[in-house]
């Protein structure tokens, strides 16, 4: 076998597996762990997120500031808020943005914010708002509620 042919099969070798390794990370479900967006929009109705049926749930929430507030607090009665901002390793698109005691601090217009939303095993539902931190006026608010979930929510 000549050296062209061995590159050209290591080639293909490598492509299927990383295609292989790939897809199975796509399809990768966590029990307990569900994803959802919600559109920070003054007005809007509030939305309903549902989680599974029983035991620690964790949502992880990707909130779009819409509203264009440049502080946004995220309250939420029973459950932890949390986030990964600010971000160990520094990420272009959200330098500058600081979170704290469930407030984000200089967001931009339409930038993304990563929100984590964990509920106790015995929660029943809980009710999540967006709120803006220079008035303290609701932005929009979201239930979230224990049931049976059919693929993921956005809103």
């Amino acid at each position: 076998m000549s050296d062209q042919t061995r590159a050209w099969l290591l080639r293909l070798v490598c492509a299927a597996v990383g295609s292989a390794a790939a897809s199975g990370f796509a399809r990768m479900s966590l029990p307990g762990y569900l994803h959802g967006s919600v559109q920070a929009v003054r007005g809007a109705e509030p939305a309903t997120l549902t989680v599974g049926e029983s035991g620690r749930q964790v949502l992880a929430l990707s909130i779009v500031n819409a509203a264009g507030t440049r502080d946004l607090s995220v309250r939420m009665d029973g459950a932890r808020v949390t986030s990964w901002l600010p971000a160990v390793v520094r990420l272009p698109g959200l330098a500058g943005i600081g979170f704290e005691e469930g407030r984000f601090k200089a967001v931009p217009p339409g930038k993304k914010l990563p929100v984590y939303v964990v509920l106790a095993a015995d929660q029943a539902r809980a009710r999540l708002e967006l709120v803006d931190a220079s008035d303290g006026s609701v932005i929009r608010s979201a239930q979230i509620a224990r049931g049976k979930v059919h693929g993921l929510r956005h809103h």
